[in-house]
């Protein structure tokens, strides 16, 4: 019995063992176990579902977040396309508006030359309309071919004594008349400049021409030349199509104006023993002057009054790090524009032309002569015979400058990266003309032909 009574009692002593063993392992064990029941007080299950949800609402705060920022995103995107679209479409109106406004000044204009005028506005507007009103580009396209039809049917003349202003259909350029006329061609007594400049002496031009109202624009080279680019200067561009072409070495130009003549003369359009060409030294500073005989055709100084005419350095810039030159006193605050300016942007002289001076300097077709004021006619002077002059060049890798003597030819009115003294009316310069450089463009004149010197 005894013996029965122990076999009995061993199975429930190891049965209250395994029990009490896994209520400490319910309580400490740090592994869920498998199969069995916990106790919803476990100290380290509460912290694993704090820390799970904790992770989730992080997540969820993230996920909320990146939401409202991919909203906010798509409607600031939404909102500028929106802005640029209603910009779009107002300038589209505006457009449209003037096209109105132009239609009608063509069907009263007194003149060929304003109904002319306003046909190349509405040209180059039209143009415009068709890359913004995609959906009626071949309207715009076929109102842009109306216009350019009204061209072309004046044929400038002197036989009157009165040459009047005219579009040139060839390359919509805007041609004024300048009356023949007496001037003093060089600087004043006390006036900055270089002795190239005098003496100064009373020049006849004899007969009257035309010289363009603006610079040669870019849309106007591609006419003939459509694959130029005028380039970019320290990251501005210099291509747009309304600002003046630039790169352009003194052959390219005069070739550009032998185009011009070949087509005009073609169409029947080319006045008798007249050409299209770069215009001589004296033409240009007679153009440039006026009727004004002061060191700019706005006054005797530059200052903010010059900004309004001439686009040149001015103290902006400098400020800015753009120009690495010491600021001078007569230097204007601040013109608007770094680079080159689309053509137009300043105020005209007396005779209507813009940009003279400043913007871009502009290739003449004299060859270069420091004694030029010394020793050619004072009628019609032009130094058609090429002789050399000193040229200062730049050293590879800034190492400094060296001179060279070789013949040049002259530039006038200085450019976006002169100082003010070099936009006078009787300032001088001059480069090799195979020089590319990005402040040189030109003007064109409708003038009397040039017999070229012969050797």
């Amino acid at each position: 019995m005894e013996g029965e009574d122990k076999t009995d009692a061993a199975p429930q002593e190891k049965k209250e063992k395994r029990t009490s063993l896994l209520r400490i392992l319910q309580r400490h064990e740090k592994v869920k176990l498998k199969g069995l029941r916990q106790s919803a007080s476990n100290p380290y299950m509460n912290i694993l579902n704090q820390h799970q949800e904790h992770r989730f609402r992080v997540f969820k705060i993230i996920f909320v977040v990146f939401i409202l920022m991919l909203m906010a995103g798509g409607s600031s995107f939404l909102f500028h396309q929106w802005k640029i679209k209603k910009e779009r479409e107002d300038f589209l109106n505006t457009i449209k508006n003037r096209i109105l406004e132009i239609d009608e000044s063509i069907r009263n204009s007194p003149t060929v030359y304003r109904k002319d005028s306003a046909a190349v506005e509405g040209a180059a507007l039209s143009e415009r309309a068709a890359l913004l009103d995609i959906g009626n580009a071949r309207a715009w396209v076929q109102k842009n071919a109306e216009y350019l039809g009204m061209l072309g049917n004046y044929k400038p003349s002197i036989e009157s004594g009165k040459a009047e202003s005219f579009i040139n259909a060839s390359v919509l350029a805007d041609m004024i008349s300048i009356p023949a006329g007496q001037f003093y061609m060089g600087k004043r007594s006390g006036e900055s400049g270089l002795d190239s400049e005098l003496p100064r002496h009373s020049v006849l031009i004899s007969r009257e021409f035309w010289i363009a109202k603006h610079e040669i624009t870019n849309a106007q080279f591609r006419r003939f030349f459509p694959f130029h680019r005028s380039g970019s200067w320290n990251s501005y561009t210099l291509d747009k199509q309304s600002q003046p072409v630039v790169n352009i070495n003194w052959h390219v130009a005069m070739t550009f104006c032998k185009m011009i003549t070949e087509r005009e003369s073609a169409a029947g359009r080319l006045p008798s023993r007249y050409e299209y060409r770069l215009p001589t030294e004296a033409e240009w500073e007679y153009a440039c002057r006026s009727g004004t005989d002061s060191a700019y055709y706005w006054g005797q100084d530059f200052g903010a009054t010059g900004a309004k005419y001439a686009n040149v350095i001015d103290l902006q810039s400098i400020r800015m790090g753009i120009f690495k030159v010491r600021a001078e006193r007569d230097m204007a605050p601040d013109d608007g524009f770094r680079v080159s300016a689309p053509v137009g942007s300043f105020l005209p002289n007396a005779f209507g032309l813009y940009d003279i001076s400043g913007n871009v300097s502009e290739w003449c077709y004299d060859w270069y002569n420091p004694r030029a004021y010394r020793e050619l006619a004072e009628v019609d002077p032009v130094q058609t015979k090429p002789i050399e002059a000193q040229l200062r060049k730049p050293m590879p890798f800034d190492a400094g400058y060296f001179f060279m003597n070789t013949p040049c030819k002259v530039i006038r009115g200085g450019n976006y990266g002169n100082v003010p003294t070099s936009a006078r009316c009787a300032a001088r310069d001059y480069f090799e003309p195979n020089t590319n450089d990005t402040g040189i463009g030109f003007r064109i004149v409708l003038a009397p032909i040039i017999r070229p010197a012969k050797d």
